[in-house]
């Protein structure tokens, strides 16, 4: 009987490309879910210190924008910047770049972040979850066809009508 090992192997991401590419055979990983949010931010990289924002965050990447341009692979520490939220310092890596109205839009992927801050995150993320599902509920039931909140209508006023006895 033939030993298998049960030793745990890490492949560096750019041979796993590789691989994938010479074998054609391409296995999508589920995307995480995404939140669009508009939050403040400090952005430090080997060039200084910049405020920009995230427009929208998951558990894995963000949506950074930046009145600078920063490096494609380059890490960037992210600090929140809002009384609104609770603190969380984690560092991204920068993976593209696209020109923005206000400066530079990029997509990174977390490279770096504390269990406190992804714990804090999680949190956070679990609340926008909460308040997507609510807005998605209301969307849904406020969806009624305009026929037939006419018909309501005159169902309603025809049913309120004056029920006193008449004037003598």
């Amino acid at each position: 009987m033939k030993r298998v090992s049960t030793d745990l192997v890490v492949i560096p991401r750019a041979d796993v490309a590789a691989a994938d590419t010479h074998s054609k055979a391409l296995v999508k990983q589920p995307r995480a879910v995404r939140f669009a949010v508009l939050w403040p931010v400090t952005l430090r990289d080997s060039g200084g210190e910049v405020v920009g924002r995230i427009v929208n965050i998951s558990k894995s990447g963000v949506q950074l924008v930046s009145p600078k341009p920063l490096d494609v692979r380059s890490r960037v520490d992210v600090v929140t910047k809002s009384d609104d939220l609770p603190l969380m310092r984690f560092s991204v890596e920068i993976i593209r770049q696209r020109e923005a109205a206000d400066g530079y839009a990029y997509g990174a992927r977390i490279a770096q972040i504390t269990p406190a801050t992804f714990l804090v995150l999680s949190h956070v993320m679990e609340g926008l979850q909460v308040l997507r599902a609510d807005r998605e509920e209301n969307q849904t039931r406020d969806r009624v066809p305009i026929q037939v909140a006419r018909e309501q209508k005159k169902v309603n006023i025809v049913s309120c009508g004056n029920n006193l006895p008449p004037k003598e």
